[in-house]
């Protein structure tokens, strides 16, 4: 929880397209941890996927070059996703943008630049149909695996399906 916290605030100041979390976070007895992020409306990559299996050329393209230009941004912050999937690209009205890319949910992101992370959280964690062959053989994680995962999702956006056939 707080790994997902400090990532997603540090992230967040950076870049648009990186879900915002604010100052207010703490625990309830009766609830738990919590955290304030920015309200979205839209639906996910995934929704949009179930509605129009597949999206059309010029949108799959509009929205991976957001991924893409987002992605760059979080792994020179020496940071990886390590979950990077339709449900975790959200797409939302921004100014003249009706398909403006946010990324959530960093609960599963590493600090590369960290040691005690790597230890933390090594294994294979993700979403099958999405991980890397490295995240499968539970080696040490950096950015080409969600380069990998990306290249899944565009796949997907394209096609309707993912390139197995285990998320459908």
């Amino acid at each position: 929880f707080h790994r997902e916290l400090q990532v997603s605030a540090r992230l967040s100041e950076y870049n648009h397209h990186i879900i915002r979390v604010y100052d207010d976070f703490g625990e309830d007895k009766d609830l738990g941890h919590y955290y304030v992020m920015e309200y979205l409306r839209g639906i996910s990559v995934k929704e949009k996927l179930t509605l129009d299996e597949g999206l059309p050329l010029p949108l799959a393209f509009h929205v991976f070059r957001q991924l893409c230009d987002v992605m760059g941004v979080v792994h020179r912050a020496s940071i990886v996703h390590r979950d990077l999937k339709p449900e975790n690209i959200f797409l939302t009205h921004r100014d003249s943008d009706d398909y403006f890319v946010k990324i959530i949910d960093f609960g599963l992101a590493r600090l590369t630049d960290s040691d005690s992370e790597q230890n933390l959280t090594k294994g294979p964690i993700g979403t099958p149909a999405y991980m890397s062959p490295e995240q499968c053989r539970r080696d040490t994680i950096e950015a080409p695996s969600d380069i990998y995962s990306m290249g899944v999702v565009l796949y997907e956006m394209l096609t309707g399906v993912d390139p197995y056939g285990l998320t459908h």
